[in-house]
């Protein structure tokens, strides 16, 4: 924190890397947790149990999901399905409108994102499930399952994918996606990145990440996709992204922390 706000940071002035509603709300919360302590401790016990209940609702199994969506009844409202890979705390996809299925390794990360969508965010929705899932490992066959159990059009999503680790894993999940892409399994797939001109910034360029996503394709897949041009989807200032999936949505998270401008290209079959 007082690296972000010295006078060489990289970071911008006056952003939390926590969302704005969660800001907004930090004291509603904490009023609400003293007002249920006073009431009865029977509040508190329930609470800590809901708490309990999110940490635990992550899917680690396919088959959960399958379940779940043949019992979603609102499923038949979404005309798609964003799979949204290495999804970290998925702030964006929280304000999506988007049916969105998340993908991770880590749980801390969805049980946040679970406590902000029950708790802290004005939106009350259900569009979000949560699956324990190494990008690396299976995502083609995962994919498969989804798309057949459900018929809808599935859209891939690597939002802020990180430029210094698990690059490897990074071009299976890529090659795993082009392969469905190349099928008609998948619609397209979307990058979204982080672009910043400080040269000890670590971020990606349009030519490195192309590099990483492609190294474990194979020639025939890489001739039946095209790749479209980078643009820039928020300024540096922006409180607003241009989202290629998720349409107009607010900039929120470590995206709205980085002094940066948020990049984004699509994957798509050739005609």
């Amino acid at each position: 924190m007082d690296y972000q706000f010295s006078t060489n940071s990289t970071y911008r002035r006056g952003v939390s890397a926590l969302s704005h509603p969660i800001i907004k709300t930090h004291y509603e919360v904490n009023n609400q947790l003293r007002v249920m302590q006073a009431s009865s401790l029977d509040n508190i016990i329930r609470f800590e149990t809901t708490c309990r209940h999110m940490k635990d609702h992550t899917f680690d199994n396919v088959d959960n999901i399958v379940n779940f969506l043949s019992k979603y009844s609102a499923l038949s409202g979404f005309k798609r399905i964003v799979v949204s890979v290495c999804a970290g705390i998925a702030e964006t996809e929280l304000h999506s409108e988007e049916m969105c299925i998340c993908l991770d390794v880590d749980k801390r990360s969805f049980y946040s994102s679970h406590f902000a969508l029950k708790f802290l965010l004005s939106k009350k929705g259900n569009n979000i499930i949560y699956h324990k899932h190494d990008m690396s490992v299976c995502l083609y066959s995962l994919l498969q399952v989804i798309k057949q159990s459900t018929k809808l059009q599935l859209v891939i999503l690597f939002q802020h994918p990180c430029p210094t680790k698990n690059l490897h894993k990074l071009s299976i999940a890529s090659s795993d996606c082009f392969k469905a892409l190349s099928e008609s399994m998948v619609e397209s797939v979307h990058y979204v990145y982080d672009w910043h001109s400080y040269p000890l910034k670590k971020c990606w360029n349009y030519d490195s990440l192309h590099t990483v996503i492609t190294a474990e394709c194979s020639p025939p897949i890489l001739e039946s996709i095209e790749f479209t041009s980078q643009r820039s989807i928020s300024e540096m200032t922006a409180n607003q992204v241009q989202h290629p999936v998720c349409g107009l949505v607010p900039r929120v998270g470590w995206a709205a922390l980085k002094n940066g401008i948020e990049m984004s290209f699509s994957v798509i079959r050739k005609v």
